[in-house]
């Protein structure tokens, strides 16, 4: 890590400290309002936005940390229990003026935590178990519901799909479209994925730093099937609702249906590592 970084890290997580005349004050909220939400509802992970306000409800702060620093949550380290279990809501007054960017809103929230939460953070690369994702038969072949994207969805390809031996357009898996990729707590399909998306989207299920080391080159289309795990939403936990209990595991339909299967094993990996944090003084 270099040391501007380390700079510019510290003053995104320091609130308290003021910007030199060569610095530039982070974005911030004009008016932000925090409080406990004890309602035991589900989750809410997408947040309200509108010109003139910002809103989030009832959300875990190690959630808004991920948010705030564009991060998925399991790179995230040395977080307390308490910003895992407790949630918040919060509703803020975007500056006057200001349009509304992501990168802007990530920014605000940064600054929003630092002074509400007292969070301090900084980056670095540490070995940990991850899983990598790799063919599963011995002679590289993968399963029937992996198959090489009929369409080119790159950018600035036709998105048209491509003649079959016949000469006529080729038609994907039922409930494949081309060039989208749809997730669902059971169900997952895309007509345009490269295998560096699709260990993403494993991560995302698993909830650890997935590589890929398939050797797959280009991009699939692909629908897997699969029962839903519990879910750790609400109190009590929730259940989804399972559309067939006669379906495997996520990732045994990896292995079954995709040919794909993970193993464990350890890489370094960059994560955020919580300093402080406190909990918000009240309004």
């Amino acid at each position: 890590m270099t040391a501007a970084l380390l700079v510019s890290l510290t003053i995104m997580s320091v609130s308290a400290q003021s910007p030199t005349p060569t610095q530039t004050a982070p974005l911030r909220f004009e008016v932000a309002s925090v409080k406990p939400n004890k309602s035991g509802g589900v989750l809410v992970l997408q947040p309200r936005v509108a010109p003139d306000r910002y809103q989030i409800i009832n959300l875990d702060l190690r959630t808004l940390i991920a948010m705030s620093f564009n991060l998925p949550a399991y790179q995230i380290v040395n977080a307390p229990d308490w910003t895992r279990n407790e949630r918040f809501d919060i509703t803020a007054q975007m500056p006057a003026g200001l349009k509304p960017s992501p990168a802007a809103l990530s920014e605000m929230l940064r600054t929003l935590l630092a002074e509400r939460f007292r969070l301090v953070t900084h980056r670095e690369t540490r070995e940990l178990p991850v899983s990598a994702l790799v063919i599963a038969r011995a002679d590289g072949k993968v399963g029937p519901g992996l198959e090489p994207a009929l369409a080119d969805c790159a950018p600035g390809g036709s998105r048209r799909l491509g003649p079959g031996p016949d000469g006529r357009p080729q038609l994907p898996p039922p409930g494949v479209r081309p060039c989208e990729t749809v997730g669902g707590t059971s169900s997952f399909t895309s007509g345009y994925i490269t295998m560096d998306g699709l260990a993403q989207m494993v991560a995302g299920r698993t909830g650890r730093v997935v590589l890929n080391q398939t050797g797959l080159a280009g991009a699939f289309q692909l629908a897997l099937t699969f029962t839903p795990e519990p879910t750790a939403i609400g109190n009590p936990p929730q259940v989804p609702a399972v559309v067939d209990r006669n379906l495997p595991s996520f990732t045994t339909a990896l292995q079954e249906q995709l040919g794909l299967r993970l193993e464990s094993t350890r890489a370094p990996v960059e994560v955020l590592v919580v300093e402080s944090v406190d909990r918000p003084a009240p309004d």
